[in-house]
């Protein structure tokens, strides 16, 4: 409902009204298509969906408009899965959005297949139901409008032009479309406030997706959100009523919950963020947290990625952070309090750290050279008496530190230090190792950025 109006889709249709719908949509494009096939898994036969969109006016019930329309491609993927089926509609801003329910059972490995890639949006003119934009947006759930744009994972589309939003490739600098696939969620639906995404994701439980941010999903792990659609975020709070009981999946922690935002959380996203990255070089900027358990957004919206050897779950970035090359041993992670830390801005990079000597290597292009700024980022994680930790660094196998001992430069520990080497010359990939001299040479993370 919106403006004195109330929109629905009545599917009783005259035999010309049924004419005009089907014609209508073979328009526009949006005609069922011999690439799928029209017959459930039981063989039988899918029907044409058509229905009038309706809009009445509340104040007495009257037609204000409506439309014959083909609406079969937005329900047709729940049908051949033998799923419940359904029409829904929503309007914001002069526009009517309509949608299926969206699969409410487990169809992942249906969707990763292809199998709903004729699974269609159509938005309409509130104002006299004429179509806007529409087709296939091979989407998973049900959409859900935030602000000016819809959100249907894996992808979003601005709400009045159908335009696919799109966010920034943190590696290439490229603009690329915006993918906030979570992986296999079970049978609930996404919910949102302003700036958040709220759902059961790939980690394994309910997590939530700043909008705002590149960090993926943030988990709180154990418990998972009712099926269907069981919270509720608004007026800054999310509320979760309890609506696991009884349910066959195999989570133990069955609670209500409510949450408020905080400023301060010290919360890490996880490795389900959207579909494998296809575009990764050559490389514009790259910033990596070695040893870090999950992914972080810095406030100059600086990515940075986790590297922890063969634990790493890398996500949309694991055909570029290397595979199986170290042992996760070598790396640490301190829950330590980053207060404690002498960094406003990033004192969380400097709770992990990478402690081998086997050389870390990064690709930076497919062929050629070119030059790069380097930095790298360290920090004393113990109470370490100068001389008790000293090492060498080397860069494309130069020596670019000699005997660095970190609690001498800073004059203590948690004391965060970095150091800057520009026009470094890189073919192809990006080489770092640690010499030891006493004790464990360690690094926490560095940035490199193309010159």
């Amino acid at each position: 409902m919106s403006d004195g109006r109330v929109y629905f889709v009545d599917r009783n249709l005259t035999d010309s009204e049924t004419k005009v719908a089907i014609e209508k949509a073979a328009s526009v494009g949006s005609a069922v298509t011999a690439t799928r096939q029209k017959v459930d898994r039981r063989g039988n036969p899918i029907l044409p969906d058509v229905g009038n969109l309706v809009a009445l006016n509340l104040s007495d019930g009257t037609i204000a408009w409506k439309t014959p329309f083909d609406f079969t491609n937005v329900t047709l993927d729940d049908r051949a899965l033998g799923q419940r089926s359904g029409i829904i509609c929503m309007v914001k801003d002069g526009v009517v959005v309509v949608s299926g329910i969206g699969s409410i059972g487990h169809p992942y490995n249906e969707f990763k297949k292809g199998e709903f890639a004729q699974r269609s949006i159509y938005a309409f003119n509130a104002s006299d139901g004429t179509l806007r934009w529409g087709g296939s947006r091979n989407h998973r759930k049900r959409p859900i409008i935030v602000g000016d744009s819809i959100y249907a994972e894996p992808g979003a589309w601005d709400l009045k032009t159908g335009e696919p939003r799109t966010t920034v490739n943190p590696l290439t600098g490229e603009q690329t479309p915006l993918d906030f696939l979570r992986g296999y969620s079970g049978c609930d639906h996404l919910l949102a406030s302003a700036n958040c995404i709220f759902g059961n994701a790939g980690s394994g439980g309910f997590a939530h997706y700043n909008l705002d941010e590149q960090a993926g999903y943030t988990p709180i792990g154990g418990m998972q959100l009712a099926c269907n659609t069981g919270a509720v975020p608004a007026n800054g709070l999310f509320v979760a009523p309890e609506g696991r009981s009884g349910c066959a999946c195999g989570f133990g922690l069955q609670t209500s919950l409510v949450l408020y935002p905080r400023n301060e959380a010290r919360a890490w996203g996880f490795s389900t963020r959207g579909n494998l990255l296809a575009d990764v070089l050559p490389v514009r900027h790259a910033a990596v947290n070695l040893g870090a358990p999950g992914f972080r957004t810095d406030s100059s919206k600086r990515l940075w990625l986790p590297y922890a050897g063969e634990q790493n779950t890398a996500g949309a970035f694991r055909n570029w952070l290397p595979q199986y090359q170290h042992n996760p041993d070598s790396f640490i992670w301190r829950q330590v309090d980053t207060d404690l830390i002498d960094d406003e801005l990033i004192p969380w990079v400097y709770s992990s750290h990478y402690h081998g000597e086997k050389e870390l290597a990064f690709p930076m292009s497919a062929e050629g050279k070119q030059e790069y700024t380097i930095r790298l980022y360290f920090i004393e994680p113990e109470k370490k008496s100068v001389g008790e930790r000293v090492f060498s660094v080397m860069l494309q196998g130069k020596g670019v530190i000699d005997e660095l001992d970190i609690a001498k430069e800073t004059g203590g520990s948690f004391r965060p230090l970095t150091r800057t080497f520009k026009g470094v010359e890189i073919d192809r990939t990006l080489r770092i190792q640690l010499k030891p001299k006493a004790g464990r040479p360690l690094l926490c993370g560095f940035e490199v950025t193309r010159e």
